[in-house]
């Protein structure tokens, strides 16, 4: 009998565990910005490939449900966003930070940003493990001139910020455990 109640306890206490792995979420604090530099008008045309698996809802609100903008002032990244916003050489074309589930490895898209003639579209994906392998691919389209690609991967470790470079633009991302 003491045998029954014992494993009855550890399942109990496996389901419950699973359960809060399952629960858990991240928080995705992104940024995504221009870097001025001369570049040469290339004659391109780039066509979507992308293919979310969901998008990233762009009402902001108090409520913390995954896949939804929090407001900038849950970021993580308001120091790095300041001194971005400071120096000439680059402009800060979005801010964007939101919850999703830990273990998804879904392909997430982002909200389309325009802003001072750019636009910028793409997705994120994250697939957990000892690392999380971050996977980014976006279309930039600046003013006057070619669509260029943006794709990179990069493995992460939670609560580090990470700086995704490209010669026109530039990334930083820290995804973050909450509660």
């Amino acid at each position: 009998m003491k045998y029954v109640f014992s494993f009855l306890a550890l399942v109990l206490f496996s389901y419950s565990v699973i359960a809060q792995q399952k629960s858990s979420l991240v928080q995705v604090d992104l940024i995504i910005f221009s870097q001025n530099t001369l570049q040469e008008e290339h004659s391109l045309f780039l066509q979507k490939t992308m293919k979310p698996d969901v998008t990233i809802k762009d009402s902001v609100g108090k409520d913390k449900k995954p896949y939804h903008l929090l407001p900038v002032s849950a970021s993580q990244l308001n120091n790095e966003y300041w001194q971005l916003k400071r120096k000439p050489q680059f402009q800060v074309l979005a801010n964007y930070s939101w919850l999703q589930p830990k273990n998804s490895q879904k392909k997430i898209a982002f909200p389309l940003a325009a802003k001072n003639g750019w636009e910028v579209e793409g997705t994120l994906n994250l697939k957990p493990g000892n690392y999380i392998l971050l996977s980014t691919e976006a279309l930039f389209t600046p003013p006057h001139a070619a669509t260029f690609k943006f794709t990179q991967q990069q493995r992460i470790k939670l609560g580090k910020v990470y700086y995704l470079d490209h010669p026109q633009a530039g990334m930083l991302i820290k995804i973050h455990q909450v509660g």
